[in-house]
């Protein structure tokens, strides 16, 4: 854990603080239950393990040395990342969660200096890469000797390409959304869509504020302009944006409260199982734009005066 503490001294951090987290990090002890009996406790000299409260943050700060080594060989021009254009910004790693991308030109050279780094990594910092986990993907249209021959040097395996990554497809192409469509659909059997209040629809965003019998009784007493309630083209950010870019500041704060107030009567009666009444919800709604509008006037006065 001494990497940890350099890397926070490094960073800017206070020392007494890293004294503390350090504290906490050497003085963590663990007992064991076998068969009922209850073992002393044991102090493990190699920090915390996972699952510890600290260890993600930990990981993160030790990571960031891996980073900069990396960011480093990068500027020197040791270490050679890849552009999706060439007027595109050069990128050399990726890391996310506990998974670090490494991308370079396909030479023994680039290779070499990315075993080095990966050695420097691993003795300061104790954290052992384990290479028969890892994999490599050598793109172009190099011999499979070549590829074979480079995937050698870093002692990884060689894989024609990452088709998916934590489940998902590494490439998606110009349709992200896609990529979640079919993992969507594989949960839709397990969820019940039908509207909570009528039972008889789907529960869409449109059905909630404006297709069910108390949303309909709802808009018509707050007396909002229903050509633009109505104005429902594409989805519920299209909606919002036309409603918001037609009315007025205060008719903005107005409109977003009674939305505010559908979606909290809808809450209440799937929830709660409580009465639906558009007038009382109506009138609720007009306290809280009177309320808001006169402390946002008076806020107005305290800063002119």
């Amino acid at each position: 854990m001494v990497v940890s503490q350099r890397i926070f001294l490094r960073l800017g951090f206070h020392h007494r603080f890293v004294k503390l987290i350090m504290l906490l990090v050497t003085s963590d002890s663990y007992t064991f239950m076998l068969n009922g009996e209850l073992f002393e406790f044991l102090h493990p000299k190699r920090g915390i393990r996972q699952g510890d409260a600290l260890s993600p943050y930990l990981f993160i700060f030790c990571a960031e040395a891996l980073s900069l080594l990396m960011q480093m060989a990068e500027n020197d021009g040791r270490l050679m990342g890849v552009a999706v254009t060439p007027e595109a910004y050069r990128v050399s790693h990726l890391l996310f969660a506990d998974d670090t991308l490494v991308y370079c030109e396909a030479n023994e050279v680039q290779l070499e200096e990315i075993r080095s780094i990966l050695n420097r990594y691993e003795k300061a910092s104790g954290q052992v890469i384990n290479f028969q986990k890892s994999s490599m993907a050598v793109g172009g249209c190099l011999p499979l000797q070549r590829k074979i021959l480079l995937a050698a040097i870093l002692g990884v395996q060689l894989v024609p390409c990452h088709d998916r990554y934590l489940g998902l497809s590494a490439s998606s192409g110009r349709s992200r959304g896609a990529l979640f469509r079919d993992k969507l659909e594989r949960r839709k059997p397990g969820i019940n869509t039908s509207c909570g209040i009528c039972g008889m629809q789907e529960e869409s965003v449109k059905h909630v504020f404006l297709e069910f019998q108390f949303a309909r009784q709802f808009w018509d007493l707050a007396c909002f302009p229903w050509r633009l309630i109505c104005a429902w083209n594409e989805g519920a950010v299209e909606w919002v944006s036309q409603i918001v870019q037609a009315v007025s500041e205060e008719e903005k704060c107005r409109f977003f409260t009674l939305c505010w107030t559908v979606w909290q009567n809808r809450c209440k009666k799937v929830m709660e199982d409580k009465n639906l009444d558009p007038m009382s919800a109506w009138r609720d709604a007009e306290v809280q734009c009177y309320t808001y509008s006169r402390l946002r006037s008076r806020i107005r006065v305290d800063c002119v005066q």
